[in-house]
């Protein structure tokens, strides 16, 4: 051998891939995953299988660098590799595709593609060839829609390819994906697996996670089993039976999961005769659900079978049709309709729907539950947490009463914790619950969820666990048929969620005394309804039951859109142009308020401007106007509003304060804008400190890091990327999840509450 080919081999890795030995990882006194020894060697694709809690993701965040080890050591190429950090990670060639999309949804397709690495063109971003690069990579994925549509406008099916796309055009040498197919239809799951064969075969390493158990053998070579964060068995080939494989991740025979069930009974619990979606989702569905029966859905992405169950539970609008509980006909205009006839939805995004995350676990439970719990016109935190403690019991929950809901969505925790919500929602009557393939099936939770449901039967479409398949075709219901009355598997339980049901996360069924978010009959005021915070919290008053007077500097479109969005709910609205700055014309907008509508109960005051200009080059005209919209016109705004409601003995206030510059907008210069916030915030304590005791309420809302219009242009796109990393869910705040705290401000789940400040932080809804 020559000295120089004696130097190569020196040179060359002992293992070229990555090595993993003894890896370890505890969260507090839970320990997820047990000394874990695995190699993954390049152009392989490896699957990584458990249930829920079996350590799964945790594995792939700690290989991505989201989350660092407890113990143990890997190397990449034959070099240590310990990421701080998923850039880190990047920057090694490894990147994670997450069950989660972590998606922009104010931005557009190109842009999240490429979010943190825009392309650029003589100094400037190439859009076009962004939008050229995101298109064809969407076009292999199946996806056939602009690269300048927002995300935010797709279904989850089209975020998750938009989320597997993003991480396809990383160059990356080893790609992780968790759980990618979970939304997606079979024609989806064909084109990503010849992405996959396609990146194996240029040498790239996949580590893939997945439920479906019979696509493994399909796209894996090799196979390794997790079960209780312990590395269970790895199996060098992908041939291996699903039976033996689902055995191995629970411990147990398959016969012991799935018990035999009894049969249902002979009456219908619920009747929907030519149903037709407003917004043409689907059209003349026609089904009946008999007592102790799980019925199933079942058709491609975009059939429709999302929108039907939201529709029976009054989320979507219809444009006929009937639906019948028990023979009943019911009036389904908004989600509590649905709730206090005992139907209960579980959505299809648990996080950003169905899950308060910065609340308990206990919490999480109590919400909607509170007629339940309390004992008088109290809630007692032993009889929450005897409660709450009966629901973890019963649907096997992975966590503890006083545990963070957000700390366990790792592992699948959190659906449980929503579908044990769900399940104490449930009094015998309809559920339409929503199990989307996206979220996985827990072998374990299948066993769990037939005790749970008494022996109820299921009939899960276009299954042979089925009973009585139905399958949605273009919005239309395919066939109906019946099928032996005896069967197996399971359903994600998970509830309302608290964008589409903003009165209704906290009240209540027929007969709840509580009743607290219910804003029916009342009438609102909210300045800056045209656009971003404003306008939402301005239609959440009309979810709840609100009539709405929306005032802007000016009326036009935003407005208008504000307007169509309150009608479509049944509820009035009246549009009203006033500049915030004029006592005037706010005594006029007032007055108008409570003649075409009614007596003022509750306002809202949103409307602000915002520029960035830096201190030493500001104008004293600029810092004028600032203060004199942003501070002035909160003041006067509310005064106006209050001489109204003392007049008549009662009202509640709230200001919207934003604080996301004082919170993470360092790079920055907004001294004025920040002052005038902050004067805002003091203003209103000294506020509620006069009138406390005239029987007007006012609080504050300080919005941390939200989506706004301002904070997701695309010049922002670097900064909101690194500061997102700072905010509790690594993620801005939807201006969607303003409305549930203002509603519950205003509302009598708020009549001992003034004089409070509330953050709302980055990806956190709090009440």
């Amino acid at each position: 051998m020559s000295a120089l080919a004696g130097d190569a081999a020196a040179r060359k890795p002992a293992f070229e891939g990555l090595t993993i030995r003894g890896v370890a990882k505890s969260f507090g006194p839970v320990r997820v995953l047990e000394s874990i020894d695995l190699d993954i060697r390049p152009g392989e694709c490896i699957a990584v299988l458990g249930e829920n809690g079996a350590g799964k993701s945790t594995l792939s965040s700690i290989i991505a660098g989201v989350v660092q080890p407890s113990a143990g050591e890997m190397t990449w190429n034959g070099e240590p590799y310990a990421p701080r950090s998923p850039a880190e990670a990047l920057s090694r060639g490894i990147g994670l595709i997450h069950q989660e999309m972590r998606l922009l949804p104010e931005l557009s397709i190109a842009e999240n593609v490429f979010v943190g690495r825009l392309l650029t063109k003589g100094g400037r971003i190439d859009r076009a060839e962004m939008n050229r690069r995101a298109e064809t990579q969407m076009k292999r994925l199946g996806l056939n829609v602009p690269a300048t549509a927002k995300v935010g406008t797709l279904k989850v099916a089209a975020q998750q390819q938009v989320e597997i796309a993003k991480a396809l055009t990383l160059q990356a040498s080893l790609l992780i994906f968790d759980e990618p197919t979970a939304a997606l239809g079979g024609k989806e799951t064909d084109r990503l697996f010849e992405q996959i064969r396609r990146l194996k075969a240029e040498g790239v390493a996949s580590v893939y996670i997945s439920h479906r158990l019979e696509e493994i053998a399909r796209i894996a070579d090799r196979i390794a089993v997790l079960r209780d964060g312990n590395l269970i068995a790895v199996h060098d080939k992908a041939t291996v039976p699903v039976r033996q494989l689902a055995e191995e991740m629970v411990g147990r025979s398959v016969e012991r999961l799935f018990p035999d069930l009894p049969s249902p009974q002979p009456r219908d619990v619920l009747n929907v005769s030519d149903l037709t979606s407003a917004a043409g989702a689907f059209r003349d569905i026609s089904f009946s659900v008999r007592a102790g029966e799980i019925f199933g859905i079942a058709g491609i992405v975009g059939a429709g079978r999302t929108e039907l169950v939201r529709a029976i539970a009054g989320v979507d609008a219809l444009s006929s049709g009937e639906v019948r509980l028990e023979g009943r006909p019911l009036k389904l205009r908004q989600p509590q309709d649905a709730m206090r006839a005992g139907i209960v939805l579980v959505p299809e995004d648990r996080k950003a729907q169905g899950l308060l995350l910065k609340q308990t676990i206990e919490n999480n439970i109590a919400v909607g539950n509170f007629d339940l719990i309390a004992g008088g016109s109290w809630i007692g935190p032993k009889a929450k947490r005897t409660f709450a403690e009966k629901a973890i019991a019963s649907m096997g929950v992975k966590g503890r009463p006083e545990q963070l809901a957000g700390r366990q969505s790792a592992e699948g925790g959190d659906r449980q914790t929503a579908g044990a919500r769900a399940q104490a929602l449930h009094h015998g009557r309809a559920d339409a619950r929503r199990r989307r393939r996206r979220q996985g099936t827990d072998l374990r939770g299948h066993r769990g969820s037939g005790a749970v449901r008494h022996g109820r039967d299921r009939r899960l479409l276009g299954s042979r666990r089925g009973d009585r398949p139905v399958a949605s075709r273009h919005g239309a219901l395919a066939r109906t048929k019946p099928r032996h009355p005896r069967s197996r598997g399971g359903d994600a339980r998970r509830h309302h969620g608290t964008r589409d049901d903003l009165s209704a996360a906290a009240a209540c069924r027929k007969g709840n005394p509580m009743k607290l978010f219910d804003l029916s009959g009342s009438v609102a005021l909210v300045t800056g309804a045209g656009s971003g915070i404003g306008q939402r919290i301005a239609v959440g008053l009309g979810e709840a039951g609100a009539d709405v007077a929306l005032l802007d500097r000016r009326s036009d479109d935003g407005l208008a859109k504000t307007a169509a969005s309150i009608a479509a709910l049944g509820r009035r609205s009246i549009s009203l142009a006033a500049d915030v700055t004029s006592a005037g014309a706010l005594a006029d907008a007032v007055a108008r308020t409570e003649r075409e509508l009614g007596p003022l109960r509750f306002a809202v005051n949103a409307a602000g401007i915002a520029n960035a200009d830096p201190a030493e080059a500001m104008e004293e005209s600029q810092f004028q106007t600032m203060m004199d919209v942003n501070l002035k016109g909160v003041f006067l705004s509310a005064q106006a509003e209050a001489r109204a409601m003392l007049a008549h003995g009662r009202g509640s206030i709230v200001n919207i304060a934003s604080m996301s510059g004082v919170i993470v907008n360092r790079g920055l210069s907004q001294c004025h804008y920040n002052a005038s916030k902050a004067g805002v915030i003091h203003m209103s304590k000294s506020m509620a400190m006069e009138w406390v005791g005239r029987g007007i309420r006012v609080n504050t809302i300080s919005p941390g890091y939200t989506a706004t219009p301002m904070n997701t242009r695309p010049e922002m796109v670097h900064q909101t990327k690194l500061f997102e990393e700072q905010t509790p869910m690594g993620r801005m705040a939807s201006v969607d999840e303003m409305v549930g705290p203002a509603v519950f401000l205003l509302s009598g789940a708020a009549s001992f509450v003034t004089g409070v400040d509330l953050l709302v932080d980055g990806g956190f809804c709090c009440w």
